[in-house]
């Protein structure tokens, strides 16, 4: 007979760290009320900001497809509750839908943690330029990383009108 577990609630004061970045994934999480900030973090520590999400968001699923660490940390910008779902219930569901949904969660997961490091390392060029470092090779830089984001978002697209 199958463990069934449940989903079950939690509240984050403002600052509270809900998911952080680097940690084994258990569960993921639905946000019911509040906010939260994604935060990525760089070689040298410095925090990158991804996203802020807000009611109906769900956050920390990809590690639960691809079972790789946690790609960034998640912060609560306010007080904020959310609906936790654990990893055993969550792929129960992906198992029952059959292999081929598995396959292309994997797939969507790979490509979606691809595109949120390259936007990471733009945001920190980004913050560098904005911060009176900016040089002609930082913007060499994020030209070229600009481009490669749109080549592998266009090459997505797999041809669909």
């Amino acid at each position: 007979m199958a463990i069934r577990l449940k989903p079950f609630e939690h509240a984050y004061q403002p600052g509270a760290v809900i998911i952080a970045e680097g940690s084994p994934a258990e569960s993921l999480f639905i946000i019911k009320t509040g906010s939260v900030m994604v935060v990525k973090h760089g070689p040298h520590q410095e925090a990158v900001v991804l996203d802020v999400l807000g009611p109906g968001s769900v956050v920390g699923e990809l590690a639960l497809v691809d079972s790789q660490k946690r790609s960034a940390s998640v912060e609560a910008v306010e007080f904020t509750t959310c609906v936790e779902i654990p990893r055993a219930l969550v792929l129960e569901q992906v198992n029952r839908a059959g292999p081929l949904v598995s396959i292309l969660l994997r797939v969507m997961a790979l490509r979606l943690r691809l595109a949120a490091d390259q936007v990471a390392e733009l945001r920190r060029h980004a913050n560098s330029a904005g911060s009176g470092t900016s040089d002609p090779e930082t913007a060499r830089h994020l030209a070229r990383h600009l481009r490669e984001l749109e080549t592998q978002v266009l090459s997505w697209d797999d041809g669909a009108e």
